[in-house]
């Protein structure tokens, strides 16, 4: 009986060791499709521009309140919470959409 139950035990640890080895492949396949997936987009940077664009986004504008009295449905009421912080990001940011 002992023989057996050391077999037991001894294919049990051979099925965990296998299972072990079958997710780091399935891991190890799944970042290699993944990391296969990326594209490289060449596109000149202009600093200048993207300071301009970056300082030019101000939650004061009219554009941005016609923006959000269009798209709440209780109207802008003056103070920002989620809803309206939400809008202005997709506002501001037109890449996030």
């Amino acid at each position: 009986m002992g023989q057996a139950n050391e077999r037991e035990i001894s294919t049990g640890s051979t099925i965990d060791n296998n299972m072990n080895a079958y997710m780091k492949l399935l891991w190890l396949v799944t970042l290699l499709v993944m990391a296969g997936c990326v594209t490289y987009q060449d596109r000149p940077l202009s600093p200048a521009k993207v300071l301009d664009d970056f300082e030019s986004r101000r939650l004061g504008t009219k554009e941005l309140e016609t923006y959000l009295n269009k798209n709440l449905k209780s109207g802008s009421s003056g103070s920002w919470g989620l809803p309206q912080l939400t809008l202005a990001a997709f506002f501001l940011i037109p890449g996030l959409t």
